[in-house]
């Protein structure tokens, strides 16, 4: 019988060092210190793709009119072919355009799609990004 004692001892005392270092991890937030930013262990296409779209967006709200939505298109368009210099083949594509029409959009904010097209020999990514845009 005091064989058995001897491991139940054991036993508890590692079960009490167990809950004692758990309680303590929690307290200090010692996790925390071993926080990676996401950006570590993102692929570098989806923060460039990511990119892309919100300063697409900005360019799309910063028009007035559609010439110089046209005009932005076209300059963004022209900065993307340079990222071949990197080995990054981006294609951005106007679907729907909201100048398209004969009429000038002043009324509602007109719904559009542009393609997005995205490989660096690796990963082909292809997204439709639809936005509303209303000339200021």
């Amino acid at each position: 019988m005091p064989f058995y004692k001897y491991y139940k001892a054991q036993f508890m005392t590692l079960a009490a060092i167990l809950i004692v270092g758990i309680l303590i991890t929690l307290y200090f937030n010692i996790s925390s210190v071993f926080f990676i930013n996401p950006s570590y262990y993102l692929p570098e296409y989806a923060l460039l793709i990511k990119n892309i779209k919100e300063k697409f967006l900005e360019i799309v709200n910063l028009s007035k009119d559609c010439d110089e939505f046209k005009y932005n298109i076209e300059e963004f368009t022209k900065m993307l072919e340079k990222l071949e210099d990197f080995g990054y083949y981006v294609s951005l594509n106007v679907r729907v355009s909201p100048c398209q029409y004969p009429f000038q959009p002043t009324e509602l904010p007109t719904t559009s799609e542009v393609e997005l097209i995205f490989s660096d020999g690796k990963v082909f990514y292809k997204e439709i990004i639809v936005f509303s845009w209303k000339p200021s």
